[in-house]
């Protein structure tokens, strides 16, 4: 926490109090804080227009930000990043300006992980060979590129809202309505086939693993598919040719 006093003239504060926290935050002692006249040099000079701006905004009167982002420099030359509160007050006829001060740095670093981790997923599911699709049974939520094309769409986003029993052979339909409900825990069941006709009249076989997932907050389905179409008819081929030698 620290308390400052809006002087006149651009960006000009006064140091009436700081605690211990804010010396943490600067790797400096009390006395070197105070023999540099304030905070201010502590302060990142693009950082130090703002505090300009904040300034003359109390001395004209006007609202100032309840919170806002700053930054010092730590005695490393590390940018410490800050969150501060400011709380104007008036004590004895004085304004005087209070802030409370967060370290943000580790919340940054969480933030920055998330963001790598959020982003990489996104690569892998972009990705992946197989398609993945998330489900409010029996509509699409999500699906990935490699999806949209065992659907014969163009584009992932062209999948959301389709009706997945639309794109099953009508015998097909009770036997996957019966294996979802049946979809229980955090291991995918062993795969399943299933054949499929697109508009276009394409027939395709695939296999789906599903297990229950949460999507916004609510219960939804994970679907992972394998197109076999090809791995079917080259087995196919295989085995009439195996016919054939068998005959002769």
């Amino acid at each position: 926490m620290l308390i400052t006093r809006s002087l006149p003239g651009p960006g000009k504060l006064e140091l009436v109090y700081f605690n211990a926290a804010i010396e943490r935050m600067l790797g400096r002692s009390r006395a070197e804080i105070h023999a540099k006249g304030g905070l201010l040099p502590f302060v990142p000079p693009e950082q130090r227009t703002l505090l300009s701006e904040l300034n003359r905004a109390r001395l004209r009167g006007d609202d100032l930000p309840a919170r806002f982002s700053a930054a010092f420099i730590h005695v490393s030359g590390r940018i410490v990043p800050l969150e501060c509160t400011l709380v104007p007050i008036a004590l004895e006829r004085q304004a005087l300006n209070v802030s409370f001060i967060v370290d943000v740095t580790e919340r940054r670093e969480a933030e920055a992980a998330l963001e790598r981790s959020q982003e990489l997923f996104r690569q892998v599911v972009a990705s992946a060979p197989d398609g993945i699709y998330i489900m409010r049974w029996p509509v699409v939520l999500f699906s990935n590129p490699a999806g949209a094309r065992i659907l014969d769409f163009d584009s992932p986003e062209e999948v959301v809202g389709l009706n997945v029993l639309d794109r099953l052979v009508p015998e097909e339909s009770s036997s996957i309505a019966q294996r979802t409900r049946r979809v229980h825990g955090t291991r995918p069941p062993e795969p399943h086939r299933y054949r499929g006709r697109n508009p276009n009249g394409r027939e395709f076989a695939v296999e789906v693993s599903s297990l229950e997932t949460n999507f916004n907050g609510e219960p939804a389905l994970l679907a992972f598919a394998r197109d076999v179409t090809e791995r079917d008819a080259m087995l196919s081929l295989l085995l009439e040719v195996h016919k054939q030698s068998a005959v002769s």
